[in-house]
């Protein structure tokens, strides 16, 4: 049984144990978002132009180069080991997967063959076959084979054995148990216990995409060796990369763009004047625009430029350091999440455009009903409303009557500064002090994982809604986006029994039971999750927001320019 501390815990465990005591089966109708603010659900695409009914899609054309803003550098090209912007913008559109999301399905997460033309799962869940195109070449001229398809998954498994620093994706694929060649183009997966979240995690192939066997760890760190519609050309640190087409490419008639030019521009109203300007033509998202930007599109050149929104499974807020005094101290943890005013937060650093939570899983309208619904989260203290004296009696019971002092690490991009600001302003009102640290990505992420830090502000991304993938990167002992350090056995017990789970009502039990638990220990402080607004020139023919990840349509095959 967990222990309780001091009265304000009592009150909040008592709370929260109704609302999951008293969790509808049938999840809740979705909440309207903020006057102003962007929909739960994805709007229509900006993109899309309005034709007379009967007149004819614009045929593809071939040629033209793609070129591309964004903000944050590559700290390597080896898309297993990193998960930032900088990495995957350049190493997306040259690596697929053994399956996808079909970016034509849109707002649907509908996964198709990509390397594997077809598969074939056991009765029990627990072993897939996957079969593979014939035919598909590296860029060096070598086959794609079931071999390559092996070394990935065992790579991303076993980062170590591959002279790898890390897997940040490897916990999503933690239940397989044994990978076999059956034959050249044959792989066959065993898994411990079913998954339900493998094949979503592996449809996302800007992370689980398959990498060359025989060219090794030290050179795809330095070099992209292409299976996929476009392969590398050059890279130019604090410049930007160079693709061209590869003819190669598997898919017959892909790609139609001669290739893609990226550009590093950190400033974001720099970033967002080369859109304007037309010296961009896609706009990355991440650092992603803001609301006033896409106000700006709309009032003087919605007629070339579109935009659309799509949500994004990131959460902005504090991680802490849950090894480190004070913040080892689950009341302190809790005093914090109990001090911040969500609303102003989102209002403030968003204006508008995310969805308020408190706890790391996205609300149940989002989720397919396994989570709590917004409507039970506004029973969960500090998420309606700060609770102040709360928060100070839970420090005052911590011994920190007289306050707390420390420094706090911040990624140094623009929204997460917004956020570190806010997060001060909110503490200082029960006595935490914070300094702020504001440092490169690089640095942030290395310091993150060395955990080399106290407390943190930053954000914490996954590759869908799914408590699965969530909850095995953030809360998982040893999960990639488990920087708090937080381990729990009675969670890894509880996210095995969820993951094999295969009546959806006994899985939604065993998760709802994991977020009271996590709410309750209190690892990260989440203030929101985002929507982030894509923005590209018209004359971009055939783009769509993605309906997963933020990053998940960034291979450009199937996108052509109009002029």
């Amino acid at each position: 049984m967990m222990r309780r501390h001091g009265q304000a815990l009592i009150g909040f465990v008592f709370v929260l144990g109704l609302v999951l005591g008293c969790a509808p089966a049938k999840e809740a109708t979705p909440t309207t978002a903020p006057a102003g603010a962007p929909a739960l659900t994805p709007s229509k695409p900006a993109a899309a132009p309005t034709k007379p009914s009967g007149t004819p899609s614009p045929q593809p054309r071939y040629g033209g180069i793609l070129i591309l803003g964004y903000g944050l550098e590559a700290p390597t090209l080896d898309i297993h080991q990193e998960n930032v912007i900088g990495t995957t913008l350049q190493t997306a559109p040259s690596y697929v997967g053994l399956v996808q999301y079909d970016p034509e399905a849109y707002p649907a997460q509908k996964i198709v063959p990509d390397l594997a033309k077809s598969w074939e799962i056991s009765a029990d869940g627990k072993v897939y076959t996957f079969h593979l195109v014939e035919g598909a070449k590296f860029a060096d001229g070598m086959p794609v084979t079931a071999e390559d398809a092996k070394y990935t998954l065992d790579r991303l498994r076993n980062p170590s054995a591959f002279d790898m620093a890390r897997s940040p994706r490897g916990a999503q694929i933690r239940a397989i148990s044994k990978t076999e060649i059956v034959d050249k183009y044959t792989l066959r997966v065993t898994l411990e216990h079913a998954q339900a979240s493998l094949m979503s995690s592996l449809a996302t192939s800007q992370y689980f995409g398959v990498v060359p066997k025989h060219v090794g760890t030290e050179r795809l760190t330095k070099e992209i060796v292409a299976n996929g519609p476009f392969k590398w050309k050059a890279y130019t640190r604090g410049i930007g990369f160079e693709l061209v087409r590869n003819p190669d490419f598997f898919v017959k008639g892909r790609p139609y763009l001669d290739g893609i030019k990226g550009y590093v521009i950190p400033d974001d109203s720099a970033r967002f004047a080369a859109l304007r300007t037309g010296s961009i033509n896609y706009r990355a998202p991440m650092p992603f625009m803001t609301v006033a930007q896409t106000k700006v599109i709309d009032e003087q050149m919605r007629d070339k430029i579109a935009y659309e929104w799509a949500f994004h499974p990131a959460w902005y807020g504090i991680t802490f350091n849950v090894k480190k005094a004070p913040w080892d101290d689950r009341r302190v943890r809790q005093a914090v999440s109990l001090a911040i005013d969500r609303s102003v937060g989102l209002d403030l650093v968003l204006k508008g455009a995310g969805v308020k939570v408190i706890s790391v899983l996205p609300p149940g309208e989002l989720t397919g009903g396994l989570t709590l619904s917004e409507k039970e989260l506004a029973a969960v203290p500090g998420y309606a409303k700060a609770d102040i004296e709360a928060a100070k009696k839970l420090l005052e019971q911590a011994g920190h009557a007289r306050g707390i002092k420390d420094e706090m690490l911040v990624r140094s991009v623009a929204v997460y500064q917004d956020t570190a600001v806010f997060a001060k302003e909110q503490l200082a009102k029960v006595g935490i002090d914070l300094s702020l640290k504001v440092v490169e990505s690089t640095i942030f992420n290395n310091a993150k994982i060395r955990g080399d830090y106290t407390i943190s502000v930053g954000a914490m991304g996954f590759n869908g809604t799914d408590p699965d993938l969530v909850l095995v990167e953030s809360v998982v002992t040893g999960g990639g986006w488990n920087w708090s350090g937080y381990s729990n056995p009675r969670i890894d017990e509880l996210f095995q029994k969820q993951s094999a789970a295969t009546n959806p009502e006994e899985r939604k039990r065993i998760v709802l039971e994991m977020e009271k638990i996590v709410l309750d220990d209190a690892p990260d402080a989440p203030f929101f999750y985002v929507q982030v607004a894509h923005a590209w020139w018209k004359k971009l023919r055939n783009y769509r927001a993605p309906a997963v990840h933020m990053y998940g349509n960034m291979r450009f095959e199937n996108v052509w320019l109009s002029e």
